[in-house]
């Protein structure tokens, strides 16, 4: 099977680059005869692709542990579903997968225009081929995952036990979705740039871009999810460099729906668009760049392959072949003139979340060019980035609660004034509250105060438009999402309630180390935590020592904790921390270690408040993202 999946490599990687040629004299031609053969050629190239992730697939589950890939990732203890995951758990599995999406959403594409034969989508084409030329000049050259071993071994090694959680099945699965999705509306603009025509490419790339959106959310959020269970100090972000690598693109992609939507409504911010989701398909490719080169510390991060060269390269000629187009089209500028309060209103948080971005981009790469500054290389702070993207997000948060005050208009009536004063008067009174009950820091309120004020504007106008179009007998049994704007409301109802737990749990969560005796029990929180001592649980690739700490309430056992440290053949021990709670907060239990015959052993644990609401937060923000998806196919 690895002979198989490299043949079939070569060949994909052939069969694409004849597929680019073809498609450069397709369109210069323009005719149909190059049409036909660059899509036919294609579906060749996705096919090879698919059949090398077969191989791989069926090398994993087998375990054939004559290929390198399988013996590092995999071994016959493990259960199927971490044999999948092993496929993109390593740089050149995970590479290979992201070529694989890449295949599948060609071959999806292909099949939408399987009734139009225009030349118009061999630009698109093109951005996918050389996507995936790209991709497999990397598998053969450097990361080919169908390495042969020298040697057949007996066993492989396994999967790396950090990986071996839900979170990370799903984690990086929908991540690369969501990467593999922009590809698409990055191809139908450079088609618009290069062949020019009245209907803005935004109107079929909606969907594309949509999607991906909820895919990088999801990826995002369980990333978060798994970060929170796996590292175990107590959080879920530290800005990272590879987590910035991911939520980069989200904040630009979040962006660009916004301007895509007053693009395809009053056809404006024609330049804006383009550049966006240019600058957010070549983000995903600088993130990959980051993950595989080595050149930023991270716990994400893989070992450098030397891959990076082909990642910069391919960076520089897509913005050479980009700004060439933008230069020359004169089919960028805005038909109308549209400028109101509302308008501006949703400008402004695009423009927000793009300089978000860019400053996290900024202060992810700045320990880059330190030494050259310093003469040392300096990492930024979790602090750094909390504190000057916290009064971004407050911002954007702001504007989300002003603009259902005033839709797109440009008139604000008095009675528009009323609302907005009694909404912030309202918020402040939530504010004032939150104060006198929690002495909390300033800023913490102020939080509170804007998330107040943005949700109930949103649930007020949601409810005054449900209510009027139902007078009006618009609305009947099954079309509520489809005539009303809700999704929009429900996403940004996420934003808040995901806004609410970062809040909080930045604010009010509590840190506790203790070393405890066998017997002994401490109050936390409102908890007693009794240490009841050690346990041994062997299996067959580890053994695990886990302490046994029952939370109790009075006489009332709330939560029984078990925090332990696994101990593997072929990896070091790893922490496992203890997780329970209620939606107003989790005790999060981590064991430090103990002595020699477990009479006394020391727990870092957390109190953390509300934090599952971060969670909720960001699968509502998915749900609304699905339900404005299926409004549209």
């Amino acid at each position: 099977m690895g002979n198989l999946g490299s043949l079939f490599l070569g060949i994909g990687l052939l069969t694409a680059i004849m597929t680019v040629i073809l498609l450069v004299q397709g369109c210069y031609s323009q005719k149909k005869f190059w049409v036909n053969s660059v899509q036919r050629l294609s579906i060749a190239t996705a096919t090879c692709i698919g059949i090398s992730v077969f191989a791989l697939l069926s090398i994993l589950i087998k375990g054939d542990y004559g290929v390198v890939y399988a013996y590092s990732y995999t071994s016959d203890y493990l259960p199927l579903v971490y044999k999948i995951s092993a496929f993109w758990a390593g740089d050149a599995g995970s590479l290979l997968f992201w070529t694989g999406l890449l295949g599948l959403i060609l071959a999806i594409y292909l099949f939408s225009i399987r009734n139009k034969k225009d030349y118009t989508s061999l630009p698109v084409i093109g951005v996918i081929i050389l996507n995936i030329c790209l991709f497999l000049l990397i598998l053969l050259a450097k990361s080919n995952p169908f390495s042969l071993m020298e040697v057949q071994a007996q066993q492989g090694i396994g999967l790396n036990p950090m990986l071996r959680n839900p979170y990370m099945i799903s984690h990086p699965l929908t991540l690369f979705i969501g990467y593999a999705l922009l590809v698409v509306p990055f191809g139908l603009a450079i088609s618009y740039l290069i062949f020019p025509s009245k209907k803005t490419w935004t109107d079929r790339a909606r969907n594309w871009i949509l999607a991906s959106w909820i895919f990088l959310t999801l990826g995002n959020i369980l990333g978060a999810m798994w970060a929170y269970q796996e590292l175990g100090w107590g959080g879920y972000w530290a800005w990272d460099p590879v987590e910035n690598a991911s939520f980069i693109p989200w904040l630009l992609v979040t962006a660009l729906l916004h301007t895509v939507h007053l693009e395809r409504k009053f056809s404006i911010f024609k330049v804006w668009n383009v550049l966006l989701i240019c600058s957010a398909y070549l983000l995903t490719i600088f993130g990959t760049f980051i993950v595989r080169s080595g050149i930023l510390q991270s716990v994400h991060a893989f070992s450098d392959t030397g891959s990076g060269v082909f990642f910069l390269t391919y960076i520089i000629m897509v913005i050479g072949i980009f700004t060439c187009l933008v230069y020359r089209s004169k089919n960028l500028v805005d038909t109308t003139k549209k400028d109101t309060i509302g308008i501006n209103i949703l400008l402004g948080g695009a423009l927000i979340l793009s300089f978000t971005g860019f400053l996290v981009w900024i202060a992810t790469i700045y320990p880059l060019f330190t030494p050259f500054i310093t003469g040392e290389k300096i990492n930024l702070t979790e602090e750094f980035f909390n504190s000057v993207t916290a009064p971004l997000f407050a911002s954007i948060i702001l504007l989300m609660g002003i603009w259902p005050a005033i839709g797109y208009g440009n008139k604000i009536t008095t009675k528009k004034i009323k609302w907005i004063v009694f909404l912030v008067m309202i918020s402040l009174g939530v504010g004032g509250l939150i104060y006198y009950f929690t002495k909390g820091p300033i800023t913490a309120v102020v939080g509170y105060i804007v998330c107040a004020l943005a949700v109930i504007s949103i649930i007020k106008e949601t409810m005054s438009m449900i209510i009027k179009r139902y007078k009006d007998g618009k609305i009947g049994y099954g079309n509520l999402f489809s005539i009303t704007p809700t999704a929009a409301h429900l996403v940004h109802i996420g934003v808040i309630i995901l806004a609410v737990g970062v809040i909080t749990t930045q604010t009010y969560s509590q840190h506790y180390t203790k070393t405890l005796y066998h017997g002994e029990t401490i109050e936390i929180s409102g908890y007693q935590v009794t240490y009841e001592g050690l346990n041994k649980e062997p299996a067959v690739d580890k053994m695990t020592v886990y302490a046994y700490l029952p939370v109790t309430k009075g006489e009332k056992i709330l939560y029984e904790l078990k925090p332990r440290r696994a101990f593997y053949e072929n990896w070091q021990p790893i922490s496992r921390v203890a997780i329970d709670g209620n939606w107003a907060k989790d005790v999060y239990v981590q064991m430090a270690g103990w002595d020699e015959f477990g009479h006394q052993a020391t727990f870092i644990i957390h109190i953390n408040p509300l934090v599952r609401m971060i969670w909720l937060g960001g699968f509502l923000l998915a749900f609304g993202g699905c339900i404005a998806f299926l409004r549209r196919i």
